[in-house]
């Protein structure tokens, strides 16, 4: 929802933190001296920026992180919606949110991402923005480019989840691997657009060497 998106609540929560440790450090390092009114003491604080100036250290350390996160955020949004215009633009040909993509093989990790399939290539788009959107194309025009190889169809312990089992070749060289509901499908259409046969026994993946 668009109002989960709207991070402008962080910048009035940063600034509370600041100015409560500001008041929290002056009133800790400060000195206390009693005013006497009509036999009422109150004590109040004298102000010592030498000591306040101590502090500044501790403060700029969470300042930094909480302000590095923003910015991080800020880019990663800004990424995002480049490259999902970029796909828009080639034309989805399939789509799959909020999935687990591991990569192994050659290759180590695991991301929480949306997935696209497009004409031209293969995305992975981190929905955390820790990652890089991945592109994978399916016809290298570049030797840095990694290409989509095969792709295969894989059971999985619930019998209506498929494992989608994708072999990418190239600049580097690893499997990419994901589960869905419509396993099929996904592997019918990354087996068409490699040009490759939808026959069935396609699905099967080849044994691997010992």
């Amino acid at each position: 929802m668009s109002h989960e998106r709207d991070e402008r609540w962080a910048y009035v929560v940063l600034a509370a933190l600041v100015v409560g440790y500001i008041v929290y450090r002056i009133a800790v390092s400060s000195d206390f001296a009693g005013l006497s009114i009509s036999g009422l003491s109150i004590h109040l604080p004298e102000l010592d920026l030498g000591k306040f100036g101590k502090s500044l250290p501790y403060l700029f350390a969470p300042l930094f992180a909480v302000v590095s996160e923003l910015i991080r955020r800020k880019k990663a949004r800004a990424a995002r919606e480049e490259w999902e215009h970029r796909a828009r633009t080639e034309g989805v040909l399939r789509k799959e949110e909020d999935v687990k993509v591991k990569l192994t093989d050659g290759a180590r990790g695991s991301v929480q991402a949306d997935v696209r399939l497009t004409r031209a290539a293969l995305y992975v788009i981190d929905r955390g923005g820790r990652r890089n959107p991945m592109r994978f194309v399916f016809l290298r025009s570049a030797d840095s480019d990694v290409a989509v190889l095969d792709v295969y169809l894989l059971e999985t312990s619930t019998p209506a989840l498929r494992r989608v089992r994708v072999r990418m070749g190239g600049a580097a060289q690893f499997v990419l691997e994901f589960e869905s509901r419509q396993g099929e499908a996904w592997w019918s259409s990354l087996r068409r657009s490699l040009g490759k046969s939808t026959d069935r026994e396609s699905s099967l993946e080849p044994p691997r060497e010992p």
